[in-house]
C-alpha cells in the first residue's frame, strides 16, 4: 500500500479501511451526497495588518498543499492519485477549484446547512465565511478522520503565520504524501488465522445482538424518507461543570469519553419512552490509532490521513449507569499498541469483512433490506488544545467546531473540550429529525450524565 510514481502522477492502491469508506461515501451517489462528509470550522481574530485576509488565507492554501500535499489527493476507483505541481498554472488551477468564498452564508453552521454535494474525486476544500471570520476545511471521510481534521487546522494556522510557496514547482512535495496506515505497521499480505477468528467473533457479537435502539421508534416511517439538509444542535457546558464533572469521573475510575457514551444510550431509552424498544445498543465505535504509532506517524506530519479503529460496541440498554458504563469503559480501554496486542492487524481482518457484510446487505432487495438505523454514531475529540493553539502570530483562535454530514437516520454525536468547556455536538438530516427532537435527545444526555456524576461527589471517599 505504498505510494508509487507513475507518468505524470503518484498512486496507491486502496487498503480495506479506505475501501470500506468508499462504500460508505457513495451511497448517496445517486442523489449527489456523500455519507460522513466531514468539516471543522475554525472562527478566527485577527490584527489590521492582515486586511488583506482573502488573498493571505488563499497563499496559505497553496502553500499547505506543499507541506501536506495529500490535500489535493483525488480518488480514482479504488486508488487514490496525486498529481504533483509542476507551474504555477497547475496550481492557480487547483486553488480556484478548491478556494471558496462564501459570501451567501450567514455564518459556517449555515453553510453547513447548506453545503450537501458530493465531492466527484472527494478533494479537501478550504472555504471562507466572512461575515463571520471562519473558516471550514471539508473532506471525504475516505481522505482524512476527524482527529486528522483538527491536526489539520493547526497545519493550516501554522502556515497562515507566513505563508511562504516553494522557489521552484519541481513536484518535490510528493515526498510528503501520507503512507498508508497498513504501511507504517508493516500488514503482511495474507493475515494470520487467529487474527480473521477474532475479526469473526467480533462481527458475531454484533450481528446477534441485532437490532439496536435508536433514536427513531421502530418502524417509524420517517426512515425510509429521502434525506434532506444538514443541521446541528449542541449544549455547551462551562468550564466550572465541566471540571465537576470530570473529578466525578476520576472518583468512578472512568474517563469523561466513557461518561458521555453512558449517558447517550441511557437518553435513548427516556427519549422513546416505548415498551417495544430493542433491548441492546450496537454501534460501532471510533479509535484514534495515532497515539499508538511511533513519530513521526503519531504527529501533525500525517495529519491528513485515516488512523481509525473501529469495533462495534454492544450494551445493554436498560441497564443501570455503572452496568452500561462498565462495558463502555473497558471497550475504551482496548489494546492497540503493537507490544501489547494484535488488534491493529485484526483492523485490517475486520474491515475487509464488514465490508463484505455490508455488500451482501446492500445487494438484497429492499423488502429484505433491515430497516434502516437510528442510534448515534459516537465520537470524543479529546481536549483540542492538544491540536490547536489559542493563537498563531496575529492570529486568534475564538472557536472550533466538529460536524458531519449524514444521509441516513444515523445522527453523529461529537464531543470535545475547548477553553475548559465540554461541547455535546449533535449533526442531523432534518428529514428524519425536528430541532426539537434532538435537542430533547441532547438534554436528556446531558441531564442523565450530570445525574449520575455529580451526586456521586457527595459520596465520600472510602
Amino acid at each position: 500500500m505504498s505510494w508509487t510514481q507513475e507518468d505524470s502522477y503518484w498512486s496507491r492502491p486502496f487498503d480495506w479501511h479506505d475501501e470500506l469508506l468508499q462504500f460508505v461515501r457513495i451511497q448517496g451517489e445517486e442523489i449527489n451526497r456523500e455519507q460522513w462528509m466531514f468539516m471543522v470550522t475554525t472562527k478566527i481574530g485577527f490584527t489590521p495588518q492582515s486586511d488583506n485576509i482573502v488573498n493571505r488565507l488563499r497563499i496559505a492554501w497553496k502553500a499547505l498543499r506543499f507541506r501536506h500535499p495529500d490535500i489535493a489527493l483525488e480518488v480514482h476507483g479504488s486508488e487514490k492519485r496525486y498529481y504533483p505541481v509542476y507551474n504555477d498554472q497547475s496550481l492557480e488551477t487547483w486553488c480556484n477549484e478548491t478556494f471558496r468564498v462564501e459570501t451567501e452564508c450567514s455564518s459556517a453552521e449555515d453553510f453547513f446547512t447548506q453545503h450537501r454535494c458530493a465531492a466527484p474525486l472527494a478533494n479537501a476544500t478550504f472555504h471562507w465565511v466572512p461575515t463571520t471570520s471562519e473558516f471550514a476545511l471539508v473532506s471525504a471521510h475516505v481522505l482524512w478522520d476527524g482527529r486528522g481534521g483538527i491536526s489539520m487546522v493547526h497545519e493550516f494556522l501554522s502556515t497562515l503565520e507566513n505563508p511562504v510557496l516553494p522557489p521552484v514547482f519541481d513536484g518535490a512535495e510528493a515526498k510528503n504524501l501520507v503512507p498508508s496506515l497498513d504501511a507504517v505497521i508493516g500488514m503482511p499480505d495474507k493475515p494470520k488465522p487467529e487474527w480473521e477468528e477474532k475479526a469473526d467473533e467480533i462481527l458475531r457479537q454484533y450481528v446477534a445482538a441485532q437490532p439496536s435502539i435508536g433514536l427513531l421508534p421502530p418502524g417509524d416511517p420517517k426512515a425510509k424518507a429521502l434525506p434532506a439538509e444538514m443541521k446541528r444542535t449542541k449544549i455547551v457546558l462551562s468550564p466550572e461543570i465541566a471540571k465537576s464533572l470530570r473529578e466525578a469521573t476520576w472518583k468512578q475510575n472512568i474517563t469523561i469519553s466513557t461518561a458521555v457514551q453512558t449517558a447517550a444510550i441511557m437518553a435513548l431509552v427516556d427519549v422513546n419512552n416505548r415498551d417495544s424498544q430493542p433491548e441492546n445498543f450496537v454501534a460501532w465505535s471510533f479509535f484514534d490509532l495515532r497515539k499508538s504509532l511511533p513519530p513521526p506517524f503519531n504527529g501533525p506530519e500525517h495529519a491528513p490521513s485515516v488512523r481509525l479503529g473501529c469495533i462495534p460496541m454492544v450494551s445493554k440498554a436498560h441497564s443501570s449507569w455503572s452496568e452500561i458504563s462498565k462495558t463502555v469503559d473497558q471497550l475504551n480501554r482496548t489494546p492497540w499498541n503493537m507490544k501489547e496486542s494484535d488488534n491493529m492487524f485484526v483492523r485490517q481482518s475486520l474491515n475487509r469483512k464488514s465490508l463484505n457484510m455490508f455488500k451482501a446487505v446492500a445487494s438484497q432487495p429492499p423488502e429484505l433490506q433491515p430497516p434502516p438505523q437510528s442510534e448515534p454514531f459516537i465520537s470524543s475529540m479529546g481536549i483540542l488544545e492538544d491540536y490547536i493553539k489559542h493563537d498563531y502570530g496575529p492570529f486568534s483562535v475564538a472557536n472550533v467546531e466538529i460536524l458531519i454530514q449524514s444521509i441516513t437516520p444515523v445522527i453523529c454525536l461529537h464531543f470535545w473540550s475547548w477553553r475548559g468547556s465540554l461541547h455535546l455536538s449533535v449533526s442531523y438530516n432534518v428529514a428524519f429529525y425536528t430541532s426539537d427532537d434532538v435537542q430533547r435527545y441532547l438534554t436528556i444526555l446531558k441531564d442523565t450524565m450530570q445525574r449520575n456524576l455529580l451526586s456521586f461527589l457527595s459520596v465520600p471517599d472510602e
